[in-house]
């Protein structure tokens, strides 16, 4: 036995509408030090849901608001000529609501795919024979749904050039053997593998 459902555009469905805010800051704070702090504010109305007309028929209707909210933040400081370092971080807030008159057919994860936090560092040398390295940390939080927990990451360049030579050997996600970054209902985990590239 098999279970046959349409869907189908509502009669009333229309556009979305986003007004963004945003504001921000950004200054040195000595000769090797600067600094940035920027917050934004989405206001999303009116976004496509689906709805159940019947036992066999769904709708997309404008049913849904949002207010996505956050704050990003940058710092950077170059003790001399041939190190650099950054710092950076995102906070991420959402809040959905229905429509007085709506209701969204249950979709697992639909709020939950964006995390709420993430974090960087970097550092960068420059140096002698044409020799550069770099490394990098990144931290990001958990989704709730579909669930997939928090991991850190860390990566690793080296390179060397000299006239129209380059050479480059890369590592990625090396903190781990590997780690799941997506998940959804209808695909199995997505996960990440530690890599080497040149």
């Amino acid at each position: 036995y098999g279970i046959n459902m349409g869907i189908e555009g509502g009669p009333d469905m229309g556009s979305e509408y986003l007004i963004a805010y945003e504001a921000g800051w950004r200054t040195r704070l000595g000769p090797t030090v600067s600094a940035s702090l920027s917050s934004f504010f989405n206001r999303y109305t009116d976004l496509r849901i689906l709805e159940a007309e019947s036992d066999s028929v769904s709708v997309i209707a404008n049913g849904g608001d949002e207010n996505v909210y956050g704050l990003e933040t940058d710092l950077g400081w170059q003790p001399t000529r041939w190190w650099q370092c950054r710092a950076g971080g995102t906070w991420l807030k959402k809040r959905f609501r229905y429509q007085p008159g709506h209701a969204q057919i249950p979709v697992p994860g639909i709020d939950g795919e964006d995390p709420e936090a993430q974090y960087s560092l970097r550092s960068s040398l420059d140096l002698a024979w044409g020799f550069t390295a770099s490394a990098w940390l990144r931290y990001v939080s958990e989704l709730e749904a579909p669930e997939v927990p928090y991991y850190a990451a860390l990566g690793l360049t080296v390179g060397w050039a000299w006239r129209n030579i380059e050479v480059t050997l890369s590592g990625q996600d090396l903190s781990e053997r590997r780690h799941r970054e997506f998940q959804s209902d209808s695909q199995p985990a997505r996960e990440i593998p530690a890599s080497l590239a040149g």
